[in-house]
């Protein structure tokens, strides 16, 4: 009787594992056959972000950050939210002051992370000074990584003395 027992546990734990191996082989199948798809819309959409940012329509070239384009320059930079990270575009005008802030991608609860939106009146709060963007009651530490990671950024770009190129002049002969 127990060795009954015995024999039918160990089938169903060869059925399990054979039905996880299953799941995971079609698991990986989809994503390998979505992957390029995936990776395509991310690029249309972060392009979509810089044309935004930028106010341009023209081609964003594959390798675009930093970009510099009608005297902004555009930053990508990441930073780490309470969900996992934040991954942001900030622009700057030829002054060094923030002209926007938009964030490409984000791992947060939805409904906490609706201020990481592009609507949001939030993250129009970076063109002021730093110091007046305040963090959200129930999104402290995602709203506070944002706050830290765009000061980061501003601060590297401010280092780095990164503005465009002068435009050449057209009143050259």
């Amino acid at each position: 009787m127990k060795a009954r027992r015995g024999r039918q546990a160990l089938q169903g734990v060869f059925v399990t594992a054979a039905l996880m191996a299953a799941a995971g082989a079609i698991l990986a199948a989809v994503q390998h056959l979505t992957e390029e798809r995936v990776r395509t819309n991310a690029l249309a959409a972060e392009r979509q972000v810089i044309r935004e940012l930028a106010g341009v329509a023209a081609t964003v070239p594959d390798d675009s950050l930093p970009l510099c384009e009608r005297d902004l320059v555009l930053r990508r930079d990441t930073t780490r939210g309470y969900g996992g990270e934040v991954d942001y575009i900030v622009a700057f005008a030829a002054d060094g002051r923030i002209a926007g802030v938009r964030v490409l991608h984000h791992a947060e609860t939805p409904g906490f992370a609706d201020i990481l939106l592009p609507q949001s009146d939030w993250l129009t709060g970076f063109g002021a000074e730093d110091e007046e963007v305040h963090a959200v009651t129930g999104a402290t530490i995602t709203s506070r990584a944002v706050i830290d990671g765009v000061t980061a950024t501003r601060r590297r770009h401010v280092e780095a003395a990164s503005a465009c190129p002068p435009a050449p002049s057209e009143a050259a002969p």
